[in-house]
């Protein structure tokens, strides 16, 4: 409680933020990452939003923000690179969520890159395969709806989200 709104960049305890996403999805249903994502959207996002928004591409988009994510988090870490005819985008953690926190932030961060990814083509999916952890209780089913596919299970832990080199 002694975050203060008009300081978007002051540092705030990861764990702490972990938490507060777990207890939401369980007030609010597993799914709250993708609802959260969907009513504010990714200018919200103070730095990162201005930075993916500010960019031409979701490639170049994706990119910038990987170059200031350490000024967001320093224990979030990603990659992205191409495969085939497909934009890779993987996302980990260095800090070990319990699998009910992780579902969460891995849904919140894959329907930041799809909503950034629908932006260039909105009349096609913006991800053609999504690899998330699978919440503990309720799985993977209630993702569907969102992503408009089914989604797979993570294999690693780590988020992988599959985007048509086309976007």
């Amino acid at each position: 409680d002694y975050v203060q709104i008009d300081k978007p960049m002051q540092p705030v305890p990861l764990l702490n933020v972990g938490a507060f996403y777990r207890e939401a999805g369980r007030l609010e249903g597993p799914d709250i990452g993708c609802r959260a994502v969907r009513e504010t959207g990714i200018s919200e996002l103070a730095l990162l939003g201005e930075v993916a928004l500010s960019s031409r591409s979701p490639r170049e988009a994706l990119t910038r923000v990987a170059t200031i994510l350490p000024y967001h988090c320093s224990n979030e870490h990603f990659q992205t690179r191409s495969e085939g005819d497909e934009f890779l985008f993987i996302d980990g953690w260095s800090v070990l969520f319990d699998d009910e926190t992780l579902h969460i932030v891995q849904q919140f961060v894959a329907t930041l890159v799809g909503l950034l990814c629908s932006f260039a083509e909105p009349k096609h999916p913006p991800l053609s395969r999504v690899a998330i952890m699978p919440h503990p209780e309720h799985g993977l089913a209630h993702l569907a709806p969102w992503f408009g596919r089914p989604v797979e299970a993570a294999q690693d832990r780590a988020l992988t989200l599959h985007i048509p080199a086309s976007i």
